[in-house]
């Protein structure tokens, strides 16, 4: 994890510790470091906040690096609100955070402002994925980021980043035997990624924090154009 310094591991580790929530500290550490020092200017926008673990980083780091505050969507319906809230007090981070308790494509209608960091990591469906994905990028600033979590994990989220990021029309993954398959699909997707990496400028797309690959994709039909970085985290 050399994108953070020891002090900030160190803090990353504890968060991932002692919050509820699913985040590695790998993922921690690499949300962390683009909150704090990731390209572009704008909000810093979270979909999916359950307890707030990740939403603690984001904040922590955006405001040691005196930037922007973060704005956390989740409708909190499984009744976390709570102890999101308790655990942002008890981290200190509370006033560097914007609660919006509301579905992000509800809430999205009315927002106008540009992004420069959206983590998506809201309902894990293929459906909920790619609305979040095709609703928010239009405010995602040229050379912004866009972490996506759980991507290899999913087959919702996989489809996402098949049909809509790489513009591909035919899956990698035969949803029949997704199971039995998810590994083999998700070492297609990595493939075919590299293979395009040189020629797709100036999109990129990066599979996890320590591998980058230059390139992106072309346009997928009705999805709006990839002008930022977008993460897929596992």
């Amino acid at each position: 994890m050399a994108w953070v310094s020891p002090h900030e591991r160190r803090y990353v580790a504890h968060v991932v510790e002692t919050l509820g929530g699913w985040l590695t500290e790998r993922e921690g550490a690499f949300l962390y470091a683009l909150a704090a020092r990731g390209p572009g200017s704008g909000a810093v926008v979270e979909i999916g906040s359950n307890r707030g673990k990740s939403t603690t980083l984001l904040a922590c780091a955006a405001c040691t690096a005196g930037r922007e505050r973060v704005h956390a969507i989740d409708p909190h319906r499984g009744g976390t609100e709570a102890e999101f809230r308790a655990n942002l007090a008890r981290e200190g981070v509370d006033d560097w955070v914007i609660p919006h308790v509301a579905r992000s494509q509800n809430f999205v209608k009315a927002w106008r402002d540009p992004v420069r960091l959206l983590f998506v990591d809201g309902l894990h469906t293929y459906e909920g994925v790619r609305a979040d994905y095709t609703d928010w990028v239009p405010f995602v600033v040229e050379g912004g980021v866009i972490p996506l979590h759980d991507t290899f994990q999913r087959d919702g989220l996989r489809r996402v980043v098949e049909e809509t990021i790489l513009g591909a029309r035919d899956s990698f993954l035969d949803r029949r035997q997704h199971h039995r398959r998810s590994e083999a699909a998700s070492g297609r997707i990595r493939a075919c990624l590299a293979a395009r990496g040189v020629a797709l400028r100036p999109h990129a797309l990066s599979l996890e924090p320590a591998q980058r690959h230059p390139g992106g994709s072309p346009k997928a039909e009705q999805a709006p154009a990839v002008r930022a970085l977008v993460a897929a985290m596992h």
